[in-house]
């Protein structure tokens, strides 16, 4: 029996048909093709075109920031590549209108970080060439105030940057850059001075004797004197008292051997008055830039404006210790002669007793008011120009301070050896007369306890603390003194 296959054959037209769809299909993928290579072409051609925009070498800054620019053109490029295939059929001026924006705020940046690199180098430069400043401090202070975060890195945005500010000259002008090398390169530029000057020493039996000696030193450095009026061996700068309205400040005093404060008995801190430079020395000391901002940035970090009063005070207490420290080193002395101490002149005045004899004085206050006026009137030897407002006791002749040291202790019930030069001061009341007053910091203060006179100077006897008459002519002297016959 014949099988029967006509229900399983297609017919011709349906082949045709199938044919039909065939084509149509091919067709299609081949268009599908030929536009998605044009697209890739197209895409190929726009990422060329703007490769050269993304050159690095038109960007870098030979910087160690170069890092952060390439970083940011590598970033745009991949935004770029994004938006072309997010866009095909983008045109150029698209993408350029995509891309700009962030191409201008890398060249922007680019040149503020090359700018910047080159007011650092020629800064840096300039710092090398002055003593007393740090470069590498000079960099740290330049990056921070420029542009750097707090860590040291480099901020993303740097629209901060003002690339028409002088950021070396800030740093200079106000940055932490400054070391004790400004004011010994002041000292030495200074050089030094010769100048005898007569003082008061102590031998090995302590018995005190007068001297010369030959000073080498710069600037106005002068003998330290104790509160016997001693010479100390050290040497400081003239000075006054530092005050903050009107008090006198302290600070404690520093054991050398130790560098920590010295303790009273009940161990508390030893203070002493604070000293700071005479109003010429510390101009001096501010007509040189570097000494200047070395001083101006101490009194910074005391926490002090340098340009209000109270921070000009501190800066003069701040140099008056700086270059007594500097110059200490550079200062030499040596004594020309050793002075027998002098024998007190005395003068003879016949006074009748009963008999004739004859008894000697020193004439110790005619001297005193001598070298007082002397001082007040800013003609006193060594000290030519100033004008004391005190008679500091320390600077008088040995046997005129032992007279003023005896009356004092008298008036008080003391011995001489009892009582400290420091402990009294001399000054002029409104009549013209000396008298003694308690002293502070070495200024007089209070009321007068003692006035001044030939009796109790010359011979050496002071009886009560009040207020005495001055005796102009003492014609019979007769307390204490020494008498010899005819």
């Amino acid at each position: 029996m014949a099988l029967d296959i006509a229900g399983f054959v297609t017919p011709e037209q349906k082949f045709e048909g199938l044919k039909t769809i065939a084509d149509t299909y091919a067709t299609k993928q081949a268009a599908k093709v030929k536009a998605d290579e044009l697209k890739s072409a197209k895409k190929a051609a726009l990422q060329k075109v703007f490769e050269g925009k993304f050159d690095t070498k038109d960007y870098l800054t030979g910087t160690v920031h170069d890092p952060h620019i390439t970083e940011r053109l590598f970033d745009v490029k991949n935004k770029v590549n994004q938006f072309i295939q997010e866009h095909p059929e983008s045109t150029v001026s698209d993408i350029e209108l995509f891309a700009n924006p962030y191409i201008r705020s890398i060249a922007v940046d680019s040149d503020k970080l090359k700018e910047l690199e080159r007011q650092r180098v020629r800064g840096e430069s300039y710092v090398k060439t002055i003593p007393g400043a740090d470069p590498i401090k000079f960099n740290e202070e330049f990056k921070r105030r420029a542009l750097l975060n707090p860590d040291g890195t480099i901020p993303d945005d740097l629209s901060g940057i003002d690339i028409t500010k002088d950021y070396g000259t800030d740093v200079l002008e106000n940055g932490s850059i400054w070391n004790t090398g400004a004011i010994d390169n002041l000292i030495t530029k200074a050089g030094t001075g010769t100048y005898k000057k007569g003082v008061s020493v102590k031998g090995a039996n302590k018995a005190a004797r007068a001297t010369e000696i030959e000073v080498q030193a710069p600037l106005n450095m002068q003998p330290v004197l104790d509160d016997e009026g001693i010479f100390s061996g050290d040497f400081e700068m003239p000075h006054v008292l530092y005050t903050e309205k009107g008090v006198v400040k302290t600070m404690p005093l520093i054991d050398e051997t130790t560098g920590q404060p010295k303790k009273d008995t009940n161990g508390n801190d030893i203070l002493i008055p604070i000293k700071m430079l005479e109003s010429d020395d510390w101009a001096t000391v501010k007509s040189d830039f570097p000494t200047r901002k070395l001083i101006e940035q101490q009194v910074r970090l005391q926490g002090k404006d340098p340009n209000t009063p109270e921070g000009d005070n501190l800066g003069r207490a701040i140099a008056f210790q700086m270059v007594n420290a500097s110059s200490r080193a550079k200062t030499k002395f040596s004594e020309v002669k050793k002075v027998a101490e002098p024998q007190a002149p005395r003068t003879t005045v016949n006074v009748r007793t009963g008999s004739d004899k004859d008894i000697a004085y020193n004439p110790i206050y005619d001297k005193l008011v001598e070298k007082a006026n002397q001082m007040f009137e800013g003609t006193f030897e060594g000290y030519e120009g100033k004008i004391f407002k005190f008679v500091p006791i320390n600077l008088l002749p040995g046997d005129v301070a032992e007279g003023v040291k005896k009356a004092y202790a008298s008036s008080i019930g003391k011995k001489p050896e009892e009582v400290k030069t420091s402990e009294f001061a001399v000054n002029k009341l409104p009549t013209g007369e000396l008298g003694i007053f308690k002293s502070k910091n070495g200024m007089p203060t209070g009321n007068v306890l003692l006035t001044l006179s030939k009796e109790q100077l010359d011979l050496g006897e002071a009886k009560t603390k009040e207020r005495q008459p001055i005796i102009k002519d003492a014609k019979r002297p007769n307390l204490n003194a020494t008498q010899r016959k005819k």
